[in-house]
């Protein structure tokens, strides 16, 4: 689960990522993204500008997580952008870890370490 400030996403196991918008929890609005699961363990909240220029991110904070497609970076209104769906394949992981040292990101699944 991470927040936004016009939203929430929250990842279900094997399913896709929903997306909750609202001003209260009793009356939030549901959607599906259709985004890939998220690896537990692996999602934070990042300032955009650690992502690649070229993905043209005009959000200044996202949800980013990996999934078994590579990462996918939720945006403040809703919208995912998964720019590695098309060439990335991973084995779906019980847990893994993310950490954001130095302006960067590192993800690790507990099947291998990915660079």
């Amino acid at each position: 689960m991470e927040g936004l400030n016009d939203g929430v996403y929250v990842g279900q196991r094997s399913e896709t990522v929903l997306w909750l918008v609202g001003s209260d929890p009793r009356a939030w609005t549901v959607r599906e993204t259709g985004g890939a699961a998220p690896f537990p363990g692996t999602s934070t909240v990042i300032e955009a500008d650690l992502l690649d220029p070229a993905l043209k991110i005009q959000s200044s904070t996202v949800a980013i997580w990996l999934s078994e497609n590579g990462y996918c970076i939720g945006l403040q209104e809703g919208t995912l952008v998964a720019p590695q769906a098309k060439r990335i394949r991973l084995a779906v992981t019980a847990a893994g870890s993310l950490a954001v040292v130095d302006r960067r990101f590192c993800p690790w699944s507990t099947e291998r370490r990915i660079h």
